[in-house]
């Protein structure tokens, strides 16, 4: 998979009807009638590195630095070494990293793997021009969220990025239980019961407190993106001043 320098942000990425969400080291559908983001599994580079094109991070940085947390599959990661990032990716899943080392190893490419989460990752004195994560945030309660973000921005060089896809939710005017209850009624019969054991069991977040998490860590969001109410995407930057 290629790293694509300049694709539009409503390219066919947003053309599929169905979604992976990954929730440990199991995988479920959500299918919606309307457009949603490509399949997770095979197309997560796109994702972020349509954000990383319109905000100039992928404009002549050969050698940029990219740390991706939950790297799953390592797609993103082989695809940023392909364009000539230093990439780094770590996951908490043994499995996992041992699928994405030996992908990595086949295809000749320079990636570091680690087995670590966004609370154990140790740092050290690196800092990355840019950090990403899809759909593994919801797996932390908001208070260890708040100490992610500090560390993910202390980590970052100043101007660095943070790019965040996961579920959030936003009822707006609705009342919750209206909300809830139209998400999981226009989705087909077999990701109800599903979706709404992540809405009961995992620890997604509520839009104005995502923002303002992302905020009192230091950030500045420049962009969030939302999919049929409940998928966003955040391009968060790190101040040149910090």
């Amino acid at each position: 998979v290629s790293m694509p320098r300049q694709i539009s942000f409503f390219s066919p990425l947003f053309s599929t009807k169905s979604f992976q969400v990954r929730s440990g080291i199991l995988f479920f559908t959500l299918m919606r009638n309307a457009p949603s983001f490509s399949a997770c599994s095979r197309k997560p580079p796109l994702i972020f590195i349509t954000v990383f094109s319109q905000t100039g991070f992928a404009d002549s940085q050969e050698g940029a630095s990219l740390l991706e947390i939950g790297t799953g599959t390592g797609a993103l990661v082989r695809s940023a070494a392909k364009a000539g990032f230093h990439a780094v990716g770590i996951d908490i899943s043994p499995v996992m990293l041992q699928y994405a080392k030996s992908r990595a190893d086949a295809e000749g490419l320079s990636v570091g793997f680690e087995k670590a989460g966004f609370l154990s990752y140790a740092y050290g004195t690196e800092r990355f021009d840019g950090i990403v994560s899809g759909l593994a945030f919801h797996h932390l309660p908001d208070t260890w969220k708040a100490i992610a973000l500090r560390r993910i921005h202390a980590a970052l060089k100043p101007g660095g990025r943070f790019l965040l896809l996961d579920v959030v939710f936003d009822w707006k005017q609705e009342t919750p239980e209206a909300y809830f209850e139209r998400l999981i009624r226009t989705m087909p019969q077999e990701t109800k019961e599903p979706f709404a054991r992540h809405i009961a069991k995992e620890y997604s977040t509520l839009t104005w407190i995502m923002t303002g998490l992302l905020e009192r860590a230091g950030f500045q969001v420049e962009l969030d993106q939302c999919d049929n109410d409940f998928l966003h995407l955040y391009s968060a930057r790190k101040p040149d001043s910090d």
